[in-house]
């Protein structure tokens, strides 16, 4: 599309939807990378796993009938919730097998 064009125009608005959905996905990560293993140790770290993925999947599958952006964005926001414990989790797993059974090579990770 030209530059300055209605298709264009509309182009530039999704892109900045785009990233403002990003923007609010990293922020949860973060959020959720601090607090994810204090739930993990309330409810078990298997259980708290599958809930993150149930909840990514459950997001996913929508997807295609959500409509609304204003919907659609705090919705893309919380599957930030899976991407924390996808990118936490398995050095939660690989510090605490090393810190409680091999104590001579824990300072490795």
């Amino acid at each position: 599309s030209k530059e300055g064009s209605k298709d264009y125009q509309l182009y530039q608005l999704g892109v900045q939807y785009g990233n403002l959905g990003y923007t609010m996905q990293g922020i949860v990560m973060l959020i959720m990378a601090y607090i994810s293993p204090k739930m993990a140790d309330l409810v078990g770290m298997k259980t708290f796993w599958i809930f993150a993925y149930l909840v990514y999947g459950s997001i996913l599958c929508a997807t295609p009938w959500i409509d609304n952006l204003y919907v659609f964005l705090p919705l893309h926001a919380i599957t930030g919730i899976a991407f924390a414990v996808h990118m936490v989790y398995p050095w939660s797993i690989a510090t605490r097998y090393t810190c409680t059974h091999d104590t001579d090579n824990a300072a490795v990770l």
